[in-house]
């Protein structure tokens, strides 16, 4: 029997989790709002990996999953989930995030039959993102 889920997303999961749970009202309702988005648009992950399974490569949209428009998924903070090339999550944030446009990139790195899709996360928008979200790391953009 083949597991389709990967095993390195649910401990990411668990400690984004753990984080969320530390979230207290008065930390900034800004960082609580994209951890509830950011949950959100990383479920889609599994989407992108079931494709991979049955297709044998990377969707490129959001209607290759058979997903809504990336913009259905605004709430909150979170102003779109898309799905791009080779995989590529996008998550969009609006300025309740305290960067209006800035995102958050989920990156099919590897895959393998033990551990399932591996993901590089990171943004160029939220340089404190690790305090939230420890797997993900901010990666300045080039000049």
């Amino acid at each position: 029997m083949y597991i389709s889920m990967s095993r390195g997303f649910p401990l990411f999961a668990a400690v984004l989790v753990i984080g969320a749970c530390t979230v207290t009202s008065e930390q900034p309702t800004a960082e609580a709002e994209m951890i509830e988005g950011f949950l959100a648009g990383s479920a889609v992950r599994y989407a992108v990996q079931d494709y991979a399974i049955e297709h044998g490569s990377l969707p490129a949209s959001n209607a290759d999953l058979g997903l809504p428009e990336p913009e259905a998924y605004a709430r909150g903070a979170l102003a779109a989930v898309a799905v791009g090339d080779r995989g590529r999550i996008t998550l969009t944030f609006n300025d309740r995030s305290g960067v209006d446009g800035g995102t958050i990139q989920l990156v099919p790195i590897a895959s393998d039959a033990l551990y399932g899709m591996q993901w590089d996360c990171r943004t160029a928008s939220y340089e404190g993102i690790q305090s939230w979200a420890p797997a993900c790391r901010y990666a300045p953009a080039e000049q």
